[in-house]
């Protein structure tokens, strides 16, 4: 399988405190569905695009509105598919003249009696995100756009036979597999359950377009991650997984606790 990168800036990771770990295996042990909703009581701060999960059932980056990175609490959800988005005013400080090349994922999430997790996740593009992202890289020109596409949001390209039609079914996968179908909506990644909200199964990316700088040359940076994790539950809900969710994003947070644009 081919590995790339995408273009790589600068940022700081957020992720779980050591008891927060704790406290988040405990929980995926003692409780059953539902889900655990973003601290404003999973609101989802007016974003109105078309399709959008329910919002108790929304990550749009919240718990990534702290001072330090110890601090961020993961997002749980045990059950139903789960869309990661930006809130309005995260996305309302996108460097100047840029869009984003993907306004959403939902995600789905099993577990097997094996061991193996399942991540299927569905995507949804910003207006002309999707040209921007099957575009050639430089160096990468002749690759396949389902490829290039992978590489942007994931940060791994795919062979061909991981150009699928549809997202196979579970019993025609294995361990260590990715696929994305051919129309470019659905990327599925099966790996062994993660262990904890650091043992992410795929990091997603949502990159912004910074527009063409030669024939079929597009150039893209990230402005938010979301890592996801696949947590066996052993409850009812996801078939018996839980999905946490730790994001990361470039822009600034104030003093006031509002984000502000990136530093250039």
């Amino acid at each position: 399988m081919k590995t790339t990168r995408t273009a790589h800036v600068t940022r700081t990771k957020l992720t779980a405190t050591t008891t927060a770990l704790a406290g988040l295996a405990l929980a995926l042990t003692a409780c059953g569905g539902g889900s655990e909703a973003p601290p404003d009581g999973g609101k989802d701060q007016n974003h109105n695009t078309t399709g959008q999960a329910p919002a108790q059932n929304v990550y749009q980056f919240d718990q990534a509105r702290v001072d330090s990175s110890t601090d961020q609490k993961p997002f749980v959800s045990r059950s139903g598919d789960v869309t990661v988005q930006l809130s309005n005013e995260l996305a309302s400080v996108l460097p100047k003249g840029s869009t984003m090349a993907v306004d959403h994922f939902t995600l789905k999430a099993k577990a097997f009696s094996t061991g193996i997790c399942r991540l299927d996740a569905g995507i949804t593009y910003g207006d002309g995100g999707q040209d921007t992202l099957t575009a050639g890289r430089e160096g990468h020109e002749d690759d396949a756009p389902q490829s290039n596409l992978m590489s942007a949001l994931t940060g791994h390209g795919v062979d061909g036979d991981e150009i699928v039609d549809e997202a196979p079914g579970d019993d025609e996968t294995t361990k260590g597999s990715r696929y994305i179908t051919q129309d470019l909506s659905r990327i599925t990644v099966v790996k062994e359950c993660s262990k904890d909200a650091e043992d992410d199964l795929v990091k997603l990316a949502f990159p912004y377009a910074q527009g063409p700088q030669a024939k079929g040359i597009h150039s893209s940076s990230d402005f938010a991650y979301a890592e996801i994790a696949v947590i066996a539950s052993g409850q009812n809900g996801n078939d018996g997984a839980s999905i946490v969710i730790t994001g990361g994003t470039d822009a600034e947070l104030g003093a006031t606790g509002k984000w502000a644009p990136p530093k250039v």
